[in-house]
């Protein structure tokens, strides 16, 4: 009886012997697939890395250049202001001092017709200031929904790199929007 389990122990160890080879060869092919596995993912993040960075430097760059054209409008429409500032004191002034020349069309000159019909240049002016500032505003609208929407879209880049990277990502994506005021 003895004899016979030390018979059936040796078998049993002959046989894990032989299994060894297998079971070890199964670990190192499942590791080097992990390996690459990972040195793929960790390539990838790299990629997505480089490309957030430089969307985030584009986006610095959007923002910089609408700064300084907002600047640059702000400063035309005040010259323009000015202009018509200047123009409007020169013509208060010119009309408040006597030459001793009696114009016949003194309401022609005053940007008054006779008749009543039309515009005087004050209102011409008036008209011209805010269809200005009417242009400028549209164009403001314009450059806000371009950031808006580059915002947006670099947004939507970070959750999808968010969601390939944590497997499933349980989280909405959400836009970005602003509001518009009517002014009165």
């Amino acid at each position: 009886m003895l004899k016979g389990k030390y018979t059936s122990t040796k078998q049993d160890s002959r046989k894990l012997i032989a299994q060894t080879p297998v079971a070890h060869s199964d670990f190192f092919g499942c590791y080097s697939a992990s390996l690459r596995s990972l040195q793929a993912s960790e390539s990838v993040q790299k990629q997505t890395a480089l490309d957030l960075q430089r969307t985030r430097t584009l986006l610095q760059g959007i923002r910089a250049s609408t700064q300084a054209e907002l600047r640059k409008k702000e400063k035309e429409s005040e010259r323009i202001v000015e202009r018509w500032q200047k123009i409007a004191d020169l013509q208060a002034k010119l009309g408040a001092t006597q030459s001793g020349i009696k114009c016949a069309n003194a309401t022609v000159v005053d940007g008054v017709q006779a008749v009543g019909k039309g515009q005087g240049f004050l209102d011409i002016a008036l008209e011209q200031a805010e269809q200005a500032r009417s242009h400028l505003s549209d164009e403001n609208l314009f450059l806000r929904k371009l950031v808006l929407k580059a915002v947006n879209e670099l947004h939507s880049l970070l959750h999808k790199a968010r969601r390939i990277f944590s497997g499933n990502c349980t989280t909405e994506e959400a836009s970005f929007t602003f509001a518009i005021y009517a002014a009165n």
